[in-house]
């Protein structure tokens, strides 16, 4: 998401710099209402399907969620200051094909990984067969919410960062 909101906000980004005001705020308050919230109830609620049943949850310790938040708190940050990086410099067009391969690799991974994420259960039922499906538990309505709130909610960053782009473009300064 980080690489997308710094594509949005390339004027931005280009006029005054990657930490501009007030795409960096837009982004950050986008972070801490929306992606850490989610992030926090899906790992402490449902912390062996938040690990794929890759990982005992049972065996890791809580500092744990301290990495996990800290993960997707730095790939926004990581990805929108790496596409700022590169707009400064005028790759726009490896930042789109850098946006196309992280669609890829979601839809790829999504793709091979479909077992365990249409699945529900701890991780020792999981491993032993007895895993439910997820539309048969609670957590199959819980996503559908969180994906309706986060899909809304990036899309209002998106809005507010093409806006803000647009008074760029458009040479508007606000009065200091």
């Amino acid at each position: 998401m980080g690489f997308a909101f710094g594509y949005c906000a390339r004027q931005r980004i280009r006029s005054d710099g990657i930490w501009a005001q007030p795409v960096v705020s837009i982004v950050g308050v986008f972070v801490g209402v929306a992606l850490v919230p989610a992030t926090l109830y899906l790992y402490s609620a449902h912390a062996a399907w938040s690990w794929l049943y890759l990982i005992d949850p049972e065996r890791t310790t809580g500092f744990a969620l301290v990495s996990v938040l800290a993960a997707c708190v730095g790939a926004v940050g990581g990805g929108f200051y790496g596409a700022g990086k590169l707009l400064q410099r005028e790759k726009d067009r490896l930042v789109l094909l850098v946006l196309a391969g992280i669609a890829v690799v979601l839809l790829l991974s999504a793709f091979l990984l479909r077992e365990r994420l249409f699945s529900y259960g701890s991780y020792a039922d999981f491993h032993r067969g007895r895993a439910l499906p997820l539309g048969a538990v609670k957590l199959g309505y819980v996503l559908i919410a969180l994906l309706i709130g986060l899909v809304a909610a990036v899309s209002f960053v998106v809005w507010e960062i093409l806006r803000d782009a647009r008074r760029v473009g458009s040479g508007y300064v606000q009065a200091k």
